[in-house]
């Protein structure tokens, strides 16, 4: 009687652990595909969920480093999106049910800028060696610019942006910093003709 118990115990052991060891607490994965133009080590995208586990894709299919309990929700977004490519994530929000275990539904839909686009780029002044500022682009696709000796920095979004679209340069840190965007250069709409002016950020 005591063997066949033990027999159950540990079937019923190898059936949870496609989600988690035998006594502990149900987890998925979060994963999913990306369809469109392709994607490599020289053009990839940063996706996060709920917020962060920053996860680099650079194929055609991901998965998030950090598992979620059953009864999580996950919020899958697009960081950073690669360079001269627009995506959009299809099925991105969700509960982790503990009935169909790994999320694996999740499609980062990219394709191919038709449109033209230009860059937003800019000047940092009066930051020298040994400090940095943070910058984002309409509060995403985030840059780190580092001091220099004369303290004048260019910068350049990663992600260019199709005519007609907005943008918004702001600084996001780091704490305590002094540096601040020059108001009317750091926002406006990328125009059809010639290039955005000089964003100009002041430390």
């Amino acid at each position: 009687m005591m063997k066949f118990k033990t027999l159950k115990i540990l079937s019923i052991c190898a059936t949870a652990l496609l989600l988690a060891s035998c006594g502990g607490k149900i987890t998925a994965s979060i994963g999913g595909t990306v369809s469109g133009p392709g994607l490599s080590t020289s053009n990839s995208m940063v996706l996060q969920n709920n917020g962060g586990d920053n996860l680099t894709v650079t194929g055609k299919s991901f998965t998030f480093a950090k598992q979620l309990e059953a009864g999580t929700a996950y919020n899958v977004t697009i960081l950073t999106p690669p360079v001269g490519q627009s995506c959009f994530v299809e099925n991105g929000l969700g509960v982790v049910e503990q009935s169909i275990g790994n999320v694996n539904s999740i499609v980062i839909v990219c394709t191919e800028l038709t449109t033209a686009s230009d860059d937003v780029l800019g000047t940092v002044t009066g930051l020298f060696t040994g400090h940095s500022v943070n910058l984002t682009n309409n509060g995403i696709d985030p840059i780190t610019v580092n001091g220099s000796n004369t303290g004048n920095v260019n910068f350049v979004f990663p992600a260019p942006l199709a005519t007609g679209a907005a943008y918004n340069v702001q600084v996001s840190g780091p704490t305590g910093t002094s540096c601040k965007a020059k108001i009317n250069t750091n926002t406006g709409i990328i125009p059809s003709t010639g290039t955005i002016p000089l964003v100009t950020i002041s430390c």
